[in-house]
């Protein structure tokens, strides 16, 4: 996933030094719902650009915007993220997160296959997530893909692994 890839008529890149702006306005789409269940998220126009500026050479870290370029003419929209954290370690974590107007559309399906398939290409063991436990349309997501439930984090969340 180091260049973009389409992704049916949307595009998933890497993140990039200039995306702030871009990240603090689909934070801005959210609601309630979907910010719960990403406990501690920040979700702020701060936060958007520390990402921008810091995680985009972090390598620990390999954040992924999808963008849909139907929706603006220069930039497109951002609809969704996917992000691996711990790159370096042989089991790294993943997060996912779909903008609300796009949630059940299969993009999610997408998204994760494609991040599934580059963690095998770079000869990943498999990968570890957290889910909120009222979070149902993400597990059937993540069990779909063959991830399991271990046990559960210090904040009571689903602890979930894909072995390769």
């Amino acid at each position: 996933m180091s260049e973009a890839t389409l992704l049916n008529k949307y595009v998933i890149r890497p993140i990039k030094h200039s995306d702030g702006e871009l990240i603090a306005t689909y934070y801005s789409t959210l609601s309630e719902t979907t910010k719960v269940i990403f406990p501690g998220y920040p979700f702020t126009d701060e936060e958007a650009h520390r990402l921008a500026r810091e995680e985009a050479d972090h390598p620990g870290m390999m954040r992924y915007i999808v963008i849909d370029p139907l929706m603006a003419e220069s930039t497109g929209q951002m609809i969704g993220t996917v992000w691996f954290w711990n790159w370096d370690c042989m089991i790294p974590w993943i997060g996912l997160m779909i903008a609300d107007s796009y949630q059940g559309r299969g993009l999610g399906s997408r998204m994760m296959a494609h991040a599934i398939n580059e963690a095998r290409m770079k000869g990943k063991g498999g990968i570890l997530l957290t889910t909120h436990k009222e979070n149902i349309r993400g597990q059937t997501l993540y069990a779909r893909y063959g991830f399991q439930i271990i046990g559960q984090d210090d904040r009571g969340e689903h602890l979930m692994i894909l072995s390769f």
